[in-house]
């Protein structure tokens, strides 16, 4: 069994912005979710959601879910960064976990040492809107001829070094 973590406002921004229209982020957030149930029910043997977004006062007011599927809203202090990297620390080792995000410096660099897998949000959308179903993995790209290929740690360091994302450092 694989549980996503998604960072749910990343995951809007990123692959969906068309979703943001005016300021009706309840509107979008309930599309992103009715998105994420239908991947998580498709696979629903295999599959576990955990769906973090920042917290509002309005939010938290929805019924949040149990079981299988689960929204979660971030509490003052907390964000949903925050959340996520706690849930990474408590379920690391202990089953198939992979973070669904491309907040790069916030929670990828933070969650290396620890044994969860990374998925950026576009990867995900690419799942959600139907592309053929794949095992989701961690620097896997593709080339011209559609060979994946994973990026080996130097290249990893490189591109962090490249954008000024040193990890450990503040």
């Amino acid at each position: 069994m694989t549980t996503y973590i998604i960072d749910g406002y990343n995951l809007l921004h990123r692959s969906f912005p068309e979703l943001l229209v005016g300021d009706d982020l309840r509107t979008a957030r309930e599309s992103i979710e009715a998105r994420v149930r239908s991947f998580q029910r498709a696979r629903a043997a295999t599959v576990q959601v955990e769906l973090v977004w920042d917290g509002d006062a309005e939010a938290r007011e929805r019924r949040l879910g149990r079981g299988a599927f689960r929204v979660v809203f971030s509490r003052s202090p907390q964000s949903a960064d925050d959340v996520i990297l706690e849930r990474c620390r408590e379920l690391s080792g202990t089953r198939d976990v992979c973070v669904v995000t491309s907040d790069v410096r916030d929670i990828v660099v933070p969650t290396r040492a620890l044994r969860v897998r990374h998925m950026t949000s576009e990867e995900f959308a690419r799942d959600l809107d139907g592309s053929p179903k794949r095992a989701p993995g961690a620097g896997i790209q593709t080339t011209s001829s559609d060979k994946p290929t994973r990026s080996s740690p130097r290249e990893v360091d490189g591109w962090l070094h490249e954008f000024d994302l040193h990890p450990g450092e503040d």
